[in-house]
């Protein structure tokens, strides 16, 4: 389930569950964090941000086995994709979200939908 927490879905917690336990992975991307009145991006300046702890709470909740996270970026005025990967990891570590989660869902989740499996 792609952008899950950002609109035009904004799934609520309930909803990422009941998607997950029909076998939907959600995807949580950094560029929704960088969205609001402060985004660098004019355009995005109007949309609603999705906060570090809202990613870590949803995380928690829905369960790493069942999440990946991405970047999103690529866009003038964002970072790299890869600084902005670099920097969602050290966030959710600082939410709460083991080294072991951030494996899950930045390795083996991905490599499991592109059928990389094992890994």
């Amino acid at each position: 389930m792609t952008h899950a927490m950002q609109d035009p879905f904004f799934m609520s917690l309930d909803d990422m569950k009941r998607c997950a336990e029909m076998g939907a992975i959600i995807e949580h991307c950094y560029y929704s964090s960088l969205l609001g009145p402060f985004s660098p991006m004019p355009a995005a300046r109007g949309r609603k941000q999705v906060s570090m702890d809202e990613f870590a709470r949803a995380i928690k909740e829905v369960g790493a086995e069942n999440c990946f996270i991405a970047t999103d970026l690529g866009q003038a005025l964002t970072p790299i994709p890869a600084e902005g990967l670099k920097d969602f990891i050290a966030q959710l570590s600082k939410g709460g979200i083991t080294k072991e989660q951030i494996g899950i869902m930045a390795a083996k989740n991905p490599a499991r939908l592109l059928g990389l499996e094992p890994f």
